[in-house]
């Protein structure tokens, strides 16, 4: 799988300084946030918190006489569960995304770079940061070209991938993968060769995924739309 393949490798044992992923965007921890002087080194004019719940003793009277900007979402979870960006695919986007997005137009518009950040710099800014590249016309795989350079780490929630690549979908304009499927026609099967035909009990469906891979999935040929929605869900989730 593309995401798997550039980055959520292993943590480092060290990670010094904010990791620049393009765009005028770098992604940091909440150390990081707190060292003003490199901020101002590498030229951060705006400061993205996507965990103020989870982070204390921001310098924010520092980054006032500094000029740097100071905006936050509160992203209350790191589970794969949670809708960083949408609540479903064909949904609107999430708060969160509309303020990364919001701060991020902002910070075009002043010419300055920005760094989103949350406790570890490793999913919630990482997922917002790559996001709104994704908004702004840059492909996903194009982004995490860098990040496999600069911050290999990042973004080892599978969830946080799996909406990345809906968003990427949906900003393409191409069905969602959940209806770009290959139903295979079900054919009787003779029981015997005076008997009656039977219908399969069972068809494959071929699920395509935009940047993660093509799945063959067995469902019960008698499905209900929310009972092919779960099989299929689960399939992915295996990945």
């Amino acid at each position: 799988a593309m995401v798997q393949r550039l980055v959520a490798q292993p943590v480092p044992s060290s990670d010094p300084e904010p990791s620049w992923i393009g765009n005028s965007i770098f992604v940091g921890n909440k150390h990081h946030a707190a060292d003003v002087a490199q901020l101002c080194r590498l030229g951060v004019t705006a400061v993205m918190n996507c965990a103020p719940s989870g982070i204390r003793g921001l310098p924010i009277n520092d980054y006032r006489e500094r000029s740097i900007s100071y905006s936050f979402t509160n992203v209350a979870q790191d589970a794969h569960t949670y809708p960083i960006l949408h609540t479903s695919p064909e949904g609107a986007h999430s708060e969160h995304l509309e303020a990364a997005d919001a701060f991020y137009q902002s910070v075009l518009s002043s010419g300055g770079k920005a760094m989103f950040f949350c406790v570890a710099g490793q999913n919630r800014s990482a997922a917002l940061a790559v996001a709104v590249q994704l908004l702004h016309g840059t492909s996903l795989e194009e982004v995490l070209q860098i990040c496999h350079r600069t911050r290999p780490f990042m973004l080892e929630n599978v969830g946080f991938q799996r909406q990345l690549i809906e968003l990427e979908t949906a900003q393409s304009g191409q069905v969602h993968p959940a209806s770009s499927m290959k139903l295979a026609r079900p054919k009787p099967l003779l029981a015997t060769s005076s008997g009656p035909f039977s219908a399969r009990s069972e068809v494959v469906v071929e699920l395509l995924v935009p940047g993660l891979r093509a799945f063959n999935v067995a469902v019960k040929a008698e499905s209900t739309i929310e009972e092919l929605r779960a099989t299929l869900t689960a399939r992915v989730n295996e990945h």
